[in-house]
């Protein structure tokens, strides 16, 4: 197996990863590796969901969507 060794890694984000690591009753290197995996395997995507989410998009604009509508849109949900 490879290993990798990581430089400059900030306290606060190394305090972080190793109280995850211990809420989830994980070593340090084995909490590392999930995140990694887990970052990298690609995703399942439910399509039913898909489709129900871009249903009631469709339902909400009207069947049409212009600049305005996705200048909204894209500010939803965010802050």
């Amino acid at each position: 197996m490879a290993t990798i060794t990581l430089k400059e890694l900030p306290d606060k984000l190394h305090r972080q990863l190793k109280a995850r690591a211990l809420q989830q009753h994980r070593s340090l290197n084995g909490h590392i590796i999930a995140l990694l995996e887990a970052a990298t395997t690609p995703q399942k995507i439910d399509l039913d969901a898909l489709l129900t989410r871009a249903s009631k998009l469709r339902a909400r604009v009207g069947g049409r969507l212009t600049d305005a509508d996705l200048a909204i849109l894209r500010g939803t949900g965010r802050r």
